[in-house]
């Protein structure tokens, strides 16, 4: 037995798995694993004894500020359960099983399958290494020497097929971690996918029909292998159906400790569902909770909001009929404040939303997310002008009526991290784009959409001379009103990708953007 708690420390977080007689550490704090249980763990502090249960957190003050620590799930793994030919390859892929997120121990299993001498095997052990490498590699030219190797290696191992069964298996990080398919194709053979994918954890079902057999999908509860799922997608395949959700969250999702991720479209969540979601021993290790598409009303909000276990760090309720009272009811949730990301696109914010948002003391908020949420220049500027978006790296404005007041806000604020800022038919003119320029908070800025918006030749002149956007990468400005003046100050820049509307313009600076492709 283990326990898997995550760390809080210095406007970081963690995820550290420690066994009895294990010890934590954080500076001048440590911490004894003195008792795993299935009901939770103990920890001796000097003379000090400490107790948590699954969802419950310990603080701790240190000199660099505060830790928290919060226990989110136990787990065992028994390595003579685990396939492989020999006692030591169970043990690695036991390892491997205990940290899925971690590469280290797959490389270390890739390392000895390179040393074997199966040619079949040591292809294995190369294709661990090479979709590993895929995970975290950013260089698009080694990118593509990578996905090619890959596919020379994936021509020759091949996923095992299922037959008629309409389930697809595929490779992950080096194993037969993902199954795509019909949510009753699994429920019928789910203990073949496992049997032939022993470390699958990925879980991304389809539902064609308008109803589900309620029974059938009830029978994955009774899958002990469902525990080891870590990451779960159900989504319709065309068009939202109703009341198919709570069928998951009833019957599957409660079976399923390890989820970490969790993605449900628009299937019809009901109050019951939800309470069945939140009462479940994984809702306290959740990191990704995605409800786009579903209809989600006050008292939904309300409950998700209430809830003492949920502490997403990505939450996601795009087009999810949501207005300002759900704003409001999801604002007082005090696990909203430690998200890293949201996403509450295509939904009727309005001013007041976007003010209620502007309030609540975000602390590691990298992504924004509020395209199409008719906000306007009073919510706009309410917004952009919190002092809580300090860590902002992605913020997505788009088709939002925010105009001038609103950029300038965005220029004054304290979020000065911005790497990717969607402002596309926002309804700013001259003075906003010039107040963006000017200011040192987009120093950080790679990519900016700004089409749409009628910045004329004066606003692109502005953002040729700019002396802060050195990083631009893409601009965006189609739409903008921009003549050939404004055009050429912009094609003399470094930017490395411009789009711009090119009716109107002179053809020899048509000819020049055609160059910079």
């Amino acid at each position: 037995m283990f326990a898997v708690f995550e760390l809080r420390h210095a406007e970081q977080s963690f995820e550290v798995r420690r066994r009895e007689g294990d010890r934590i550490e954080v500076e001048a704090l440590v911490l004894a694993v003195s008792l795993v249980a299935e009901e939770g763990v103990v920890l001796e502090r000097e003379e000090h004894t400490i107790e948590l249960t699954i969802g419950e957190r310990a603080r701790f003050a240190l000199d660099s500020g505060e830790c928290v620590l919060r226990l989110i799930a136990i787990r065992a793994i028994d390595a003579r359960a685990m396939p492989g030919g020999s006692p030591l390859e169970r043990e690695l892929l036991a390892a491997i099983r205990a940290a899925p997120s971690d590469d280290a121990p797959r490389l270390v299993y890739a390392d000895w399958l390179l040393s074997q001498p199966s040619l079949a095997d040591r292809e294995r052990g190369e294709l661990v290494h090479v979709q590993c490498a895929l995970a975290r590699v950013t260089d698009a030219e080694q990118r593509r020497a990578i996905r090619a190797r890959e596919r020379e290696l994936l021509a020759t191992h091949p996923p095992p097929s299922l037959g008629q069964v309409r389930l697809e298996l595929g490779w992950t990080r080096g194993f037969l971690e993902h199954c795509r398919g019909e949510l009753e194709e699994l429920a019928r053979h789910a203990t073949t996918a496992f049997d032939l994918a022993p470390m699958l954890g990925l879980l991304e079902l389809v539902v064609s029909g308008w109803a589900v057999n309620q029974a059938l999908v009830g029978r994955l509860a009774t899958v002990g292998r469902m525990a080891q799922i870590r990451e779960l997608s159900v989504v319709p395949a065309a068009g939202p159906r109703n009341g198919i959700a709570d069928a998951v969250l009833v019957h599957v999702v409660p079976a399923m400790t390890s989820l970490r991720r969790l993605r449900l479209g628009p299937l019809g969540i009901t109050l019951a569902g939800l309470q069945s979601l939140l009462g479940a021993r994984a809702c306290a290790q959740l990191a990704v909770l995605d409800l786009s598409g579903n209809a989600i009303t006050v008292e939904l909000a309300r409950a998700l909001a209430d809830s003492r276990q949920l502490e997403p760090q990505i939450l996601r309720l795009a087009g999810c009929s949501i207005g300002v009272r759900q704003i409001e009811a999801l604002c007082a949730a005090p696990w909203l404040a430690e998200l890293e990301e949201l996403d509450l696109g295509d939904n009727l914010v309005l001013d007041a939303g976007a003010t209620a948002l502007a309030r609540v003391p975000f602390k590691r908020l990298r992504t924004l997310a509020l395209g199409s949420c008719e906000i306007g220049k009073v919510g706009g500027a309410a917004l952009l002008g919190s002092h809580h978006l300090a860590k902002l790296r992605y913020l997505r404005l788009h088709k939002n009526a925010i105009g001038d007041r609103a950029a300038a806000a965005l220029a004054k604020s304290r979020a000065r991290s911005i790497e990717d800022l969607d402002l596309h038919a926002c309804a700013i003119g001259e003075a906003g784009v010039h107040a963006l320029a000017e200011s040192a908070n987009l120093r950080a800025l790679r990519r900016w959409q700004l089409g749409g918006n009628p910045i004329g030749d004066a606003g692109a002149l502005a953002i040729a001379r700019s002396p802060h956007l050195h990083q631009l990468e893409t601009l965006e400005a189609a739409s903008c009103g921009i003549g050939d003046d404004g055009a050429r100050a912009l094609i003399e820049t470094s930017i490395g990708r411009i789009t711009l509307s090119t009716e109107g313009l002179d053809e020899t600076v048509r000819a020049q953007l055609r160059e910079r492709g």
